[in-house]
């Protein structure tokens, strides 16, 4: 599958929360195109940048040190004009209810997204061009509704259709027949399992909890100051004869 152009997301409407600090344009923290080129205009991400960058503006108005601006910014006035700034930063964080300030599924429904823009499947995966790509949720499904979301009205890298399944204790002929497996929390302890079933299989495997992708796995996501962090396991992506794009691996934690 041929990757798609720059990303970005977590949110219902995902596309590209694998490419934050690179990207040129788009939402940060959803890839959905809106708004400015460091965030879109949906509250919910609103808040998780503003989180994220108050810890820089509080030490600059304790310390008196700025990242940008000339030394006559220092002066009384202007240190007071900037509390007010930051007042009203938190304002609008606390307007915005707690379940939007962090919306962890929305944030990673966007990532399973953009995996399908962002890996290319051998030849031969699919039984013809218009045959979907395969996103399993296996085990305990947590995202409530927030994949389906976020694919809706898109299609894969190639174009081809997307399409979601749920497994729960089914046939290891089954996950072999995903492109993309997240394996939920529920699944934590069975995961080595997992990953032998899937083994030599185009199968990207991405789990819900850190040290999967040590342990064999492709890739799992892990939150990290408010934000979903990837880490990557490129010789397992080879071994599963998955191609992934240079733009997901400049972003992501590359671990073996």
């Amino acid at each position: 599958m041929a990757s798609g152009a720059a990303m970005a997301h977590v949110g219902a409407g995902a596309q590209s929360a694998i490419e934050p600090a690179q990207r040129k344009s788009g939402c940060d923290v959803c890839g959905c195109g809106g708004g400015s080129a460091a965030i879109c205009d949906r509250k919910d991400h609103l808040a998780v940048e503003t989180r994220g960058n108050f810890a820089t503006l509080r030490e600059g108005l304790l310390t008196g040190k700025h990242s940008s601006g000339s030394g006559s910014e220092k002066t009384e006035a202007q240190r007071r004009r900037r509390l007010i700034r930051i007042l009203a930063c938190l304002i609008a964080i606390s307007a915005v209810p707690a379940r939007a300030q962090m919306d962890e599924y929305s944030i990673k429904a966007g990532y399973l997204y953009n995996l399908t823009r962002y890996v290319t499947w051998p030849e031969g995966t699919f039984s013809s061009a218009s045959a979907p790509l395969v996103i399993c949720i296996v085990g305990k499904d947590p995202f409530e509704g927030r994949l389906e979301q976020a694919i809706a009205g898109k299609t894969a890298g190639d174009g081809r259709p997307l399409e979601i399944r749920r497994l729960n204790g089914d046939t290891v002929e089954a996950l072999r027949g995903c492109q993309v497996a997240f394996i939920g929390k529920s699944e934590k302890r069975n995961a080595k399992n997992i990953v032998n079933a899937v083994k030599d299989t185009p199968v990207f495997t991405v789990a819900d909890f850190d040290s999967f992708a040590h342990e064999g796995g492709v890739a799992d996501l892990r939150i990290e100051d408010v934000r979903v962090k990837i880490d990557l396991n490129m010789a397992a992506a080879g071994k599963a004869n998955l191609k992934i794009s240079g733009k997901l691996q400049q972003v992501s934690n590359l671990v073996s």
